[in-house]
């Protein structure tokens, strides 16, 4: 390995870390200015931001500020339905309530039924009449510096669980090659789809479903330096993607040959090779899975109704794993393939004594001894993402777009 392999990577964590450093700072800052850093308001009660600069052209300004007023106004609205809601939902129980004392009342006979419906019903209610209360800057604060926390040490311990399994495979000085280009192909392809959600869902969308402290129409300024946070942690992200792209390319598959099909372990000189395949096509969903977990959860207990638009990113994550599964799995059969070749081209010259020692198909446990155990492999590890999904709740928001 290069030395510029060993020390670049580094010197991109390190940047990553501070960009988003940098940008909480800054974010903090204007959250204090626009007086949002301690207290939890509704959103009536805050004035919008007038946005005039003399580098933007004054459509643009017009549009800013046409769409603040009408997110501000819709949402106002909904909130004064569910405060209808809210209060005759509060009729209802006291009535019901006072059903159950008075034996001749006609809501006497299913009012122990239905208090307790009616009780869940006032309950969930007040449950979204709390999400529409912006949250202080210092509450915002606290939750991402807990999540930026735990994402970087996912992503340092992805890559580094890559290195450890990949150090003893390749023996040639460049293995990464020449990893720029993708390195950066990750870092803006993703951070272009997530700032894309970003801005649909904080500037374009008007009937917004989550407003929080760093809401674009909250705070304009925190807003921008949320999207320096999020490239930021893409910087760090991109980079066991690269390293993992980048080790299973096709050149990079090793070779069987004769004298490796009498492996004393069986596995034709190959099997550790297989057991990388195996294993990071694993983990990649599980990565996924636990990625969008954390990702998407907070917008789900913060959002008064789901928007769909925050599935995107899920979305392209996924391509990417399958991408990431495919090339694994497309390595085992090429490798297979050589085995087979192998095979046919001994069988010709070899004894039967000698025939007995040669090793089994290394790639079995990897890919199945029949084709169509290829998909399954694929089925069996998007299942174990499902039932993370499932045990997170967000299969029943999939769910639900898809009906």
């Amino acid at each position: 390995m290069k030395y510029s392999e060993k020390i670049f990577p580094y010197f991109l964590y390190i940047t990553g870390i501070v960009l988003v450093f940098v940008a909480l700072t800054f974010g903090c800052y204007f959250l204090k200015k626009y007086d949002n850093w301690n207290k939890e308001v509704f959103w009536e009660k805050k004035t919008l931001p007038k946005f005039h600069n003399k580098l933007i052209p004054d459509a643009l300004l017009i549009y800013l500020n046409k769409k603040g007023e009408i997110q501000q106004k819709n949402w106002i609205e909904r909130k004064d339905r569910l405060d209808e809601e809210l209060s005759s939902s509060k009729t209802r129980l006291i009535k019901l309530k006072t059903a159950l004392t008075d034996y001749e009342s006609q809501y006497f006979l299913d009012a122990r039924l239905r208090v307790i419906e009616e009780t869940q019903k006032h309950d969930e209610l007040t449950r979204q009449k709390d999400k529409f209360i912006i949250p202080s800057g210092k509450k915002d604060f606290g939750h991402k510096i807990g999540l930026y926390l735990l994402l970087t040490i996912i992503f340092i311990g992805a890559d580094k669980g890559i290195i450890l399994t990949s150090q003893r495979l390749f023996k040639k000085t460049d293995a990464l090659g020449s990893w720029t280009i993708t390195y950066l192909f990750f870092v803006f392809s993703i951070s272009g789809i997530l700032i894309l959600t970003y801005t649909l869902s904080s500037i374009i969308s008007e009937n917004k479903s989550w407003v929080g402290s760093t809401s674009f129409f909250v705070c304009p300024e925190a807003w921008l330096f949320g999207c320096l946070e999020l490239f930021g942690l893409l910087m760090m992200l991109a980079i066991p993607l690269t390293r993992l792209w980048r080790l299973t390319r096709r050149e990079l598959i090793p070779s069987i040959t004769p004298v490796g099909l009498y492996d004393p372990i069986g596995q034709c000189g190959v099997g550790n090779y297989v057991n990388f395949l195996d294993l990071w096509t694993n983990i990649s969903f599980i990565f996924f899975a636990l990625i969008t977990f954390i990702g998407l959860k907070p917008a789900i207990y913060a959002q008064v109704t789901f928007d769909d638009i925050y599935l995107l990113p899920v979305l392209v994550s996924f391509i990417i794993t399958i991408a990431f599964a495919v090339r694994m799995i497309i390595n085992g059969v090429r490798l297979r393939e050589n085995y087979l070749l192998i095979i046919q081209k001994s069988f010709k010259t070899l004894q039967d004594k000698e025939k007995d020692k040669i090793g089994s198909d290394p790639t079995i446990n990897f890919i199945g001894d029949r084709w169509w155990k290829i998909p399954v492999t694929l089925i069996t590890m998007m299942g174990t993402a499902w039932i993370i999904f499932k045990w997170s709740g967000i299969s029943a928001l999939i769910e639900d777009v898809v009906k």
